[in-house]
């Protein structure tokens, strides 16, 4: 992923990136589990601040509530 990042920086394009952060995803919870939106891992946070330096703009979408009317 970096490298696109980079190739974009050197050819004058802005990058952003949008953590869709799903623990599920990264091996942090079951499948089951997969309702939980957090789970806090020193790993995955090292990874993304890394890639942190290449971008633009960095966004996270917020996770809104199930709610019954």
């Amino acid at each position: 992923m970096l490298n696109s990042y980079e190739f974009a920086k050197r050819n004058g394009t802005r990058t952003s990136l949008d953590i869709d952060y799903r623990p599920v995803l990264w091996g942090l919870t079951g499948k089951a589990e997969g309702e939980n939106r957090f789970v806090a891992n020193d790993k995955v946070t090292e990874h993304l601040q890394s890639s942190c330096y290449a971008l633009d703009k960095i966004c996270h979408a917020v996770t809104h509530e199930k709610r019954t009317v």
